[in-house]
């Protein structure tokens, strides 16, 4: 039983909208969402294969983090591979306008017009900045060997620290790969990942706190 491709192969038509003002659409959408996610859960869980494949599920903006009981094949590639090409600091502006970056400055990469990264070095070792638009999905899969912790970070709405064995990210059109400590976290509708092979969670969250606005 592959879940993915069960959850995938969903189809549900809906009735057209009609027109509200902005307020109701927004609960609207909130409620019909909520509605999607509750029975895409229900199917899984009533599959009995599926059960143990759902253990826990964490949203930080337009990361999915999920822990499951084994991870599919990934590979293990550089910080630097698929970044996409250098962009001017005024191109990144326009299109994440609560854009981050490390005081030391580094080139900045755009893939896809919808992820922003920086790779820059911490304590001598390299460290990988992201940003992913409002809007965006990005999945992590977590096996039982990563740990996963609530942590604070000052002007986040929320945050998560990934450490200890390695993880699956993905976000398209890229392919999967496996992944180091990172931490997570969202403030409005901007969505930040830093992530390093030496990096640790006090490092990473002053990292975070240190980043200037571009």
């Amino acid at each position: 039983m592959n879940l993915e491709r069960e959850l995938s192969a969903l189809r549900i038509d809906w009735p057209a909208t009609p027109a509200f003002s902005a307020a109701p659409r927004r609960r609207r959408r909130s409620a019909v969402a909520a509605a999607i996610a509750l029975a895409a859960l229900a199917i899984a869980f009533a599959v009995p294969q599926s059960r143990g494949a759902i253990l826990r599920l964490f949203d930080v903006g337009a990361v999915h983090v999920r822990t499951v009981d084994t991870l599919p094949r990934a590979t293990e590639r550089p910080l630097s591979v698929g970044l996409g090409p250098v962009v001017p600091l005024a191109s990144a502006r326009a299109l994440f306008p609560r854009l981050l970056l490390p005081r030391a400055g580094a080139p900045i990469h755009l893939a896809t017009g919808k992820v922003i990264s920086v790779l820059f070095s911490s304590g001598g070792s390299p460290v990988l900045l992201q940003e992913f638009a409002g809007g965006y999905y990005v999945k992590k899969l977590v096996a039982g060997t990563t740990t996963i912790e609530e942590v604070t970070v000052a002007g986040a709405d929320t945050a998560l620290w990934l450490a200890g064995g390695a993880h699956l990210f993905a976000y398209p059109p890229r392919s999967p790969r496996l992944a180091g400590n990172v931490l997570l976290w969202a403030a409005g509708d901007a969505t930040y990942r830093l992530e390093g092979p030496r990096l640790r969670k006090e490092e990473a969250i002053s990292l975070a706190q240190s980043l200037r606005r571009g």
